[in-house]
């Protein structure tokens, strides 16, 4: 303060300040005294038309890490996450406007190096094709990801799938580098024909359906993927039987043509690359995300 606002100060005459961050010397949320030496210092900057922005540390439900103090004595509170190549932006308290409760997508521009809206802001579902078996036959999974509106938790939306099977497929997700999977509203749909019930197989494509949806980026409708994750985000290989069905289903054209075949290398193996069918082997969820969006490297 005496740098700042003393007429003798190293700093006196400045007219917006930045502190980042102020849990950078490992400042934990209990400590009030320390936080409201922080906001009282903000406070007199207010009142001498000093602007101050304080950088801080989120949450994974993406509130600010702190007391509620903190957020309730700022003017404007802005959440910034990120999310593959892009940045999510929400404002989540705005004294003097309206707030953005929900998220942006941003991205650099490469020329100026600045934040900038992407293509898609607005909520973007994706859709992974699949294919379960001669009984089933082809499938299509729809997910939605988004995050809630202010003060809310994250919801899961799945009628008719298992629901822990699904949140060990999130956990598996928020483990990758740049995907916060937090609390986010999940809303994922697939219809079993008849009495059919929920194959681990269904797993990828509907990582991929999800993922697509979070990065606001659409998955390859020729694109067609079969496989289980496990707990270490691999992807596990079909039973031979699949695999001789999904061959007949190309052969009797019940699978429009071209298609391209996300598989574990072993069950990969068992199938011949021509002009109308594809194959990419991919042995981890990684894998088979980069292969969809090679950009995303």
């Amino acid at each position: 303060m005496r740098q700042v606002l003393a007429p003798g100060g190293a700093y006196h005459g400045v007219k917006l300040i930045v502190l980042d961050s102020i849990q950078g010397q490992g400042l934990a949320a209990s400590a009030t005294k320390s936080y409201a030496k922080v906001l009282d210092f903000a406070r007199m900057c207010e009142e001498h038309a000093i602007t101050t922005i304080l950088l801080c540390h989120q949450t994974k439900r993406g509130d600010l890490a702190g007391p509620k103090s903190l957020e309730h004595s700022v003017d404007t509170s802005l959440i910034l996450r990120r999310a593959m190549q892009f940045s999510l932006l929400a404002v989540r308290k705005n004294r003097y406007g309206a707030p953005l409760l929900q998220p942006m997508p941003l991205r650099f521009d490469p020329v100026t190096i600045r934040l900038e809206p992407a293509p898609h802001c607005e909520a973007k579902p994706a859709m992974a094709r699949t294919y379960a078996g001669a009984g089933t036959g082809e499938l299509e999974l729809q997910a939605s990801a988004t995050i809630p509106g202010d003060g809310s938790r994250g919801r899961m939306t799945a009628p008719g799938l298992p629901r822990k099977e699904i949140e060990q497929l999130v956990s598996c997700i928020s483990q990758m580098k740049d995907m916060d999977f937090g609390e986010l509203n999940y809303s994922i749909n697939c219809r079993l024909p008849g009495s059919a019930q929920y194959n681990p197989i269904l797993g990828l494509p509907l990582c991929i359906a999800l993922i697509g949806s979070y990065i606001q980026k659409a998955v390859p409708g020729k694109n067609i993927y079969i496989g289980e994750i496990d707990l270490f985000r691999n992807v596990r290989a079909i039973a031979p039987a699949i695999s001789q069905s999904l061959k007949a289903a190309i052969d009797a054209g019940d699978i429009a043509t071209p298609v391209t075949l996300f598989l574990h290398p072993l069950s990969a193996a068992e199938f011949t690359s021509s002009e109308s069918v594809r194959i990419v082997p991919c042995d981890t969820l990684e894998a088979a995300v980069f292969q969809t969006w090679p950009e995303l490297r």
